[in-house]
């Protein structure tokens, strides 16, 4: 069994999210989507959204942003490491940054708690990538690498990804700088 599958084994099947589009709804009965391209990459999407006005964290009172997380979980496995994609969709220029934060903060907590109970050695490196994604239009000068647009992650491994139809999980893993280690997670610091 790859780590992949004992992660997503983990997760209750009511969090699995089995679409090959990412779809938010919003209050307003408006929606954003984005068709997934997975570029041939291992990956299960966790979604662990308030369903029905159930909290997922039960001991917690609902109002407090104690029951605050992103929209998708996004697991990868390539053959050298382990990604987590964090995705959050907002639409105009609202900030995701605190849900994703909370998120990984979460996600750190799931691989820990498996790692203590022996249900995963984590042999791989995993980085933790922050997306927001937006219906905005995308700045006049996007970043460029190797002739091709792709994203630009800041210190705190988040990116503001804008109005698109897709979402490519390869340019998500793509990091456009020298230091090969930045977003990698330790997960008992």
């Amino acid at each position: 069994m790859t780590e992949l599958e004992k992660i997503q084994e983990a997760f209750h099947d009511n969090c699995h999210f089995h679409d090959k589009i990412l779809i938010e709804r919003f209050a307003d009965n408006t929606s954003m989507s984005r068709r997934i391209c997975d570029g041939g990459y291992n990956y299960f999407i966790v979604r662990l959204e308030t369903q029905n006005n159930k909290a997922w964290y039960p001991y917690f009172k609902t109002g407090h942003g104690l029951n605050s997380i992103c929209d998708f979980i996004i697991f990868v496995e390539s053959s050298e490491e382990i990604f987590v994609l964090l995705v959050e969709m907002k639409l105009g220029s609202e900030s995701p940054q605190r849900q994703l934060d909370y998120s990984e903060n979460f996600v750190k907590f799931v691989l820990r708690r498996m790692m203590l109970t022996n249900k995963l050695t984590l042999g791989k490196p995993v980085f933790i990538r922050k997306l927001g994604l937006t219906n905005t239009k995308p700045p006049k000068h996007p970043t460029k690498m190797n002739g091709a647009t792709s994203p630009s992650y800041d210190d705190n491994n988040y990116i503001k990804r804008y109005k698109d139809t897709k979402f490519n999980i390869r340019l998500s893993l793509l990091w456009p700088t020298k230091d090969k280690k930045r977003g990698l997670v330790n997960l008992f610091d």
